[in-house]
């Protein structure tokens, strides 16, 4: 079912549409939730490799250029734990009990459980192409010649070294565009959330979309009859809202979409150099 369907809010309390419903009431759940503060890059990778997406199926190699070689993969959280998750700051209320707190601080909304929505669970990640292994350290080999990173800082740092040479920024975005045409996905590299305009940057966006799942919930919070009379609370403690973590998966696949396919058709961007791939192939 598509996103937009799950978080369509309806008239007054519907219970199959409700993710209060059926109310948790008997006794504490075995679940936590591992929110925005628990973002981590290597358990998202770890849990991907588990459910048999490993990332040797995603280590690109130019074969057909054969300029930049092999590719590293990074694995990227789709709602991201820290820009998204953490920065929408209502939605981690309704995921964690009240005796813990979201990752700005607050006391969360819930009794007596988390709900179990996990950040970094394999849903919530997609393999992205990244830095060519000629520019980068990898684990065990020796430095690079040259680097993808602005090198500036640590020649300072390091006067009695010889220089790092930083590549060219045309050398990067030729390297990134090779292996965004090929392999359909955008390339992973730099902060997300200072790329392009607000209209089209990723993190806008799927704080957005994130916004549209906290709505959705308060609208449940205020409506669902709760208390053993059968009338709604007008203040927390909830009881978990179990079916919001398949909202939220289903807000994963959905972001998905926007780092897959040809250029052409990306609209929203993680990178600099996946915007600049994407408006060569518009104009081209």
């Amino acid at each position: 079912m598509e996103f937009l369907e799950l978080v369509a809010i309806p008239d007054g309390h519907v219970a199959d549409k409700c993710p209060f419903c059926p109310h948790e009431k008997a006794k504490d759940a075995d679940k936590t939730s591992y929110i925005g503060k628990n973002n981590n890059s290597k358990t998202l990778a770890e849990n991907l490799t588990a459910n048999g997406d490993p990332k040797a199926k995603h280590l690109y190699y130019d074969s057909e250029f054969g300029i930049y070689r092999r590719y590293s993969a990074e694995a990227h959280h789709l709602v991201c734990g820290n820009e998204v998750l953490k920065e929408e700051g209502e939605v981690e209320k309704y995921l964690v009990k009240q005796s813990k707190q979201t990752s700005k601080g607050a006391a969360g909304y819930l009794q007596p459980n988390d709900v179990g929505y996990d950040v970094n669970c394999s849903g919530n990640g997609i393999w992205l192409p990244s830095v060519p292994d000629m520019f980068r350290k990898a684990a065990g080999k020796q430095e690079p010649d040259r680097w993808w990173g602005d090198q500036t800082d640590w020649n300072k740092k390091h006067p009695s070294k010889p220089p790092r040479i930083s590549l060219d920024e045309w050398e990067k975005a030729d390297a990134a565009f090779i292996v965004m045409d090929v392999v359909k996905r955008q390339f992973h590299k730099g902060s997300h959330g200072n790329v392009g305009e607000p209209h089209n940057n990723y993190v806008v966006m799927a704080i957005d979309r994130l916004q549209m799942v906290t709505i959705f919930l308060q609208h449940f919070a205020d409506v669902c009859p709760m208390e053993d009379d059968g009338t709604p609370r007008d203040k927390p403690p909830y009881y978990p809202p179990n079916g919001i973590v398949q909202i939220l998966n289903s807000l994963s696949r959905n972001l998905e979409h926007e780092l897959d396919g040809h250029p052409s058709e990306w609209n929203y961007f993680i990178s600099e150099y996946a915007l600049k791939c994407a408006e060569w192939w518009k104009t081209h």
